[in-house]
Formats: C-alpha cells, structure tokens, sequence
C-alpha cells in the first residue's frame, strides 16, 4: 500500500490548470484552439485518478467508505453549482423568451440532477451553430462524472470482495473505449455525451491509482517520469492540430488519456515539466478550475446572445476576465467555507 503517493501534489493542480484553459481557449477562440475540447478528456482522467485514491484510502466498513466518499462529492460539487444555476435563472429570467426559459429551466433541472448529458443526446451536437445558445452546456461532463461515481465506488468494492477487481475495471473499460470508438463513426452524439462512452476515460484515472496504492507504481511510472516536457508539448500540439471536423472522441481519445496518464505518474520535483505546472500561477487557476469551469461558458453564451459584437476578440477576451472574476470570487468565498456555506445553500434546494 503506498499512500505517498497520494500525497497533495501542486503539479496536478497546474495539470488542471492546463485542461480548463484549454477548454476555455476553445470556446473563446475556436478557429485558433481548435482541438481545446481535450481538456474535458484531461479533466476526466485527473477525477479519476483522485476520487478514487480518495475513496481508497478512507477506513472504515463499507457502508462508512460509501458516506464519506459521498457526502465529500455532495459538498465538493453543490455550493459552486447552485450559485452558478441560480445566476444563470435569475439572469435568463430577465433576458429570455419565454420558450428559452423553459428549455433553460429543464437544462437547470437536468445540470442539478446530473442527467443533462442525456438531455443534451437527443438534442442539437455539441459543435453545431445552436450550441452556443445553450447556457448550460458544459456541465454535460460533470453529469457524466457524477453518474460515473454513482457506480464505481460499488465497481471497486466488489472487485475487492472477489479478489479479481482490476480484471472486471479492465473488462469494463476495455469495452468502453470500443463502444466509443465504434459509436464515433455511428452516433457522435450519443459518443459525446455518455457515460457508457466516456467511462474508460475516468477508468483509466482510477485503474492507475488502484496499481499505484497497490504500490506497483515501478512498472507503471518509472519507465515515464523523465518525459513530462514532451508529453506536455504533444498535449498542447494535439489541442492545436485536431478540430471539430474529426471523429471525436472516437479512438483519437486515447492520446489524450495515455498523455494525462504519463503526466500524472510525474513524481519527480525539480524537472522542467514540473517547475512549469507547479508555477503559483498555474497552481492557483488550477485551484479554480472547477468554479472556472462553471462560470465560463454561461458567460459566454449570455455575452453572445445579449451582444452582437461579442465575435470580436476584444470582447472576448472581456468575457474571459469576467469568468476569472466570477471564478477568484467563489473560490475565495465559497469554497474556502465549503463547511459553512454547503448546509446553508442545500437549504435552498
């Protein structure tokens, strides 16, 4: 059992950094970021890889390893999340048709019960003209993470019980990675937006933190810990050389999944890719990614559809600024006093 390596890791946080620039890049800047949407890829091996070292590392019987485990995702998740829905209706309320308002209405319904993404399968495509439109769009990836979690801490208890764990999460994401690559090419919103089709992805994160808490991390890490320069540079490249005219995710995915996963076995302080994403600056927008992450795109969708102009880059980049705000002041306010403010906005509900 190696709990070291489990250990806070400022360069993870920079890693996170990394992946919601990306995406924010993409939606600011489509035709210069063209491939930015591999952050959410990123952003799902990283909770992977955390969540369940998180979950692994908690005492205790099973019953007490499931209440932890998520009464911390409700108290991660909620406080952030609500304040963004309720801005988000209260603006929509005062700027929407009422047929807008409905859809926003059942878009908050889904985001807030973690189903969007099923919602969003039976609508437009993620890269269609109307997406822009839609307000809440983006939290399609934190209802597949959440669904994901529902199930893998159950997954993981089982495969334990029987002894064969890693053989089943093998299986499991073995055959999640051909139904995406195949539903790619058949239905490419059904392959965005699931579970079923995004499930190797946060797998994988999970797969490599079970083998390093098993302490195998020599035949895992080692072979890779002096290549997290280049293994950046080719992440970046790739973001800048795909676009939304390829198949994706498809089997392309796995570049940015191998890639996040040979970054997150970099344990060695002191090299080039580390003192880059360990940077305080890169640290501290890691920090906010997830509130980054929210506020982001209803920003952009209202400034779209309120402002005429908002194609120029002046005004897109104000609106960038703006989510950085928005970002700073409920990571410093809220989620710095998760413990305080989560009972208080739960109430609301």
């Amino acid at each position: 059992m190696n709990i070291e390596k489990f250990k806070y890791r400022e360069d993870i946080d920079g890693l996170r950094a990394v992946a919601v620039l990306l995406v924010l890049m993409f939606h600011a800047f489509p035709n210069l970021v063209t491939g930015g949407f591999i952050g959410v890829d990123v952003f799902f091996v990283i909770s992977g890889y955390l969540i369940t070292g998180i979950y692994l590392r908690e005492d205790g019987s099973v019953l007490k390893k499931f209440g932890g485990f998520y009464s911390r995702r409700v108290r991660r998740i909620f406080p952030a999340l609500i304040v963004v829905l309720y801005s988000v209706f209260f603006l929509g309320w005062n700027t929407l048709y009422a047929t807008e308002l409905a859809q926003l209405g059942l878009h908050i319904l889904g985001g807030s019960g973690f189903f969007l993404n099923i919602i969003y399968e039976y609508e437009s495509g993620y890269f269609d003209t109307l997406s822009s439109k839609k307000i809440l769009l983006h939290l399609w990836s934190l209802s597949v993470e959440e669904q994901f979690y529902l199930i893998w801490p159950l997954f993981l208890t089982l495969g334990i019980i029987f002894k064969n764990h890693k053989k089943i999460l093998f299986l499991l994401i073995s055959i999640s990675f051909l139904t995406c690559a195949i539903a790619s090419f058949v239905n490419q919103e059904f392959a965005y937006y699931s579970l079923v089709t995004r499930f190797w992805q946060i797998g994988a994160g999970g797969m490599l933190a079970i083998y390093l808490f098993e302490d195998r991390s020599p035949t895992i890490c080692e072979k890779v810990k002096t290549w997290g320069t280049p293994l950046l540079f080719i992440l970046v490249w790739f973001s800048l050389s795909i676009d939304r005219q390829d198949v994706y995710p498809g089997y392309l995915s796995i570049i940015p999944v191998v890639i996040t996963l040979g970054l997150l076995c970099q344990f060695s302080p002191g090299t080039i890719y580390w003192r880059l994403v360990s940077a305080k600056l890169m640290v501290y927008i890691g920090r906010i990614s997830y509130p980054l992450y929210l506020w982001h795109w209803p920003i952009f969708a209202y400034m779209e559809y309120l402002d005429p102009q908002f194609a120029n880059a002046e005004h897109r980049v104000g609106a960038i600024i703006c989510s950085f705000i928005f970002s700073i002041i409920t990571y410093e306010i809220i989620e710095k006093n998760l413990k305080k403010l989560s009972l208080l906005l739960l109430s609301l509900l």
